[in-house]
């Protein structure tokens, strides 16, 4: 990376597992913010790591998913084993931990958010701020109505499939096969009788419940084209928007099913994981407007905003209409807003729509006026 812009105002601070040397010029930026949840939370002694130090791994894959450099061999315990970065890989990164291990508290994410606007921060992932393009989650409830991080001028994203599966056999001694989905490189070598779960409770079955059905797990692959994707995840949150139903959300689908990404060596013994979740869609969509803010610099985060809806698409790899949920039913605006991203077009999408802090004061005005009416 090139030297860090003196432009820059943030700074590095040191804590538990964590040092002032910890930055560098990919990491440019560390804070770290206890002040409201120790003041909630005073019967609880200990928080995981008292630095910006990922003590859970979501942060590192969150990152790596928008900003992570070029890695030859990236991999989950040999599964999807290959190159990989991040959406803008030559762009900073400037964490600023506020979640802890039972709550986040909304006075330490505002004071992040004065501090990210002072340092001079361009994208930011959930929240909202002075010339600030925001990229949020649409949340992980996936029934109607349960859309979260709704105001107008936010990026809202949703969750789904790629084309790429982690797959698993099940073999049963009739020779039938069946597939389901796994992580686990674990296999049987030998087949096993078969009971119902609810007799298997603390391993309390008689032979005679097991007698004859048998059945054999194999080991997970990576199963590439498999299925028509992207499909909208079932657990990816959807509209209505429950405050202002004219406006919709989410906004754009990103992708969010098992997302390979950076981890947190201080979790667990590994430098990757996968995960799944609109949160991993969130990430895709900041790398997109890092690279239009890099060849717009001028543009506003409404005009950003529109160039990213405008430009999505609502057909899957096939040219066939998204799918949504189990059944396969057609994807509407609720399940998906504008489509899934594509990050091809949105340099040159040909017409944007802008907004200004006046429009957004006009809508608060209306939105006044109706709910007093």
């Amino acid at each position: 990376m090139p030297p860090v812009p003196a432009r820059w105002k943030g700074k590095c601070q040191p804590g538990e597992a964590f040092n002032f040397s910890t930055c560098n010029r990919k990491v440019v930026g560390a804070r770290y913010y206890l002040n409201g949840y120790e003041a909630e939370e005073e019967l609880e002694k200990t928080v995981s790591f008292r630095s910006a130090r990922d003590s859970a791994g979501h942060g590192s894959h969150t990152a790596s998913t928008a900003s992570g450099r070029y890695v030859n061999n990236m991999n989950y315990k040999g599964l999807a084993s290959g190159g990989a970065r991040g959406g803008a890989p030559m762009t900073r990164i400037a964490v600023y931990k506020t979640c802890w291990s039972s709550a986040c508290y909304d006075v330490d994410l505002l004071a992040a958010f004065d501090d990210a606007i002072r340092d001079g921060v361009h994208v930011y992932i959930t929240l909202f701020g002075r010339g600030i393009v925001v990229i949020a989650s649409v949340g992980n409830e996936g029934n109607p109505g349960s859309a979260t991080n709704i105001a107008p001028w936010i990026v809202t994203v949703g969750a789904s499939s790629t084309d790429r599966d982690f797959t698993s056999d099940i073999i049963l001694g009739n020779g039938a096969h069946f597939s389901g989905e796994s992580l686990s490189l674990q296999k049987m070598n030998t087949s096993a009788r078969i009971i119902s779960a609810s007799e298997a409770y603390a391993g309390y079955f008689t032979p005679y419940q097991s007698r004859n059905p048998t059945s054999k797990i194999l080991s997970a692959k990576t199963v590439l084209g498999s299925q028509a994707a992207p499909r909208v995840a079932p657990f990816s949150s959807k509209g209505p928007n429950a405050l202002t139903p004219e406006i919709l959300k989410p906004d754009v689908l990103a992708p969010g099913l098992n997302i390979l990404a950076a981890w947190s060596p201080a979790t667990a013994n590994m430098n990757f994981n996968i995960l799944s979740g609109t949160s991993m869609a969130c990430p895709h969509v900041t790398g997109i407007v890092a690279l239009i803010k890099a060849v717009h610099a001028s543009w506003s985060p409404s005009a950003i905003k529109s160039a990213i809806m405008t430009t999505a698409t609502m057909l899957d790899k096939h040219r066939k209409p998204i799918r949504a949920g189990p059944d396969g039913r057609k994807a509407n605006p609720f399940d998906m807003g504008s489509g899934f991203v594509n990050p091809k077009q949105v340099l040159d999408p040909g017409l944007i729509y802008d907004a200004t802090a006046s429009d957004y004061n006009l809508f608060f005005v209306r939105l006044v006026i109706a709910r007093d009416h």
